[in-house]
């Protein structure tokens, strides 16, 4: 069945040995070299990568702290804006309740000044109608002066009177 011959099936085995040594001297040598370097290539990437990624962690890491930091530093100002504004607000109510107070007061002043003043004008001249008529219907035995003296004296007592109530 099969008829094999041995010379060839030997310089067959010389020559597929010669070829493997050939290729593991020349090609199988340079192949495993170009192999290694590659994964060497591979492995310097992975570590370089690896080594971006925790500094970009990092990097990431520390930027979120500074945002925390400066929202926390901003909501510090916005509070201390808000109690200054609250301090500022209070300050203005109190001079505007001072001031008003003071405009009560210098306007109860003034009403009182102008109540004596028309006081002191309606005297005089009730003083000097009193006299007046008094002297037609007495004729005149008691001087001008006199009855002046002896109204203002009735009418100052009238005014006590009205002040004290």
């Amino acid at each position: 069945m099969f008829d094999a011959d041995h010379g060839l099936i030997i310089w067959t085995a010389i020559t597929f040995g010669l070829l493997l040594l050939l290729m593991k001297k020349f090609i199988y040598k340079p192949i495993l070299g170009f192999i290694d370097d590659r994964e060497r290539r591979i492995n310097h990437s992975i570590d370089s990568a690896e080594s971006q990624k925790k500094k970009s962690d990092s990097l990431l890491e520390r930027y979120q702290k500074q945002m925390d930091d400066s929202r926390d530093e901003a909501k510090k100002i916005i509070n201390e804006a808000k109690k200054d504004g609250e301090v500022k607000k209070n300050e203005i109510i109190e001079n505007a309740k001072q001031e008003a107070h003071r405009m009560m007061k210098n306007a109860e002043a003034e009403v009182r000044e102008e109540k004596v003043s028309a006081l002191s004008d309606i005297q005089e001249k009730v003083t000097d109608l009193s006299v007046a008529m008094a002297s037609k219907i007495i004729s005149k035995s008691i001087s001008k002066d006199d009855h002046k003296q002896i109204f203002s004296n009735y009418l100052n007592k009238i005014g006590d009177l009205y002040d004290n109530n």
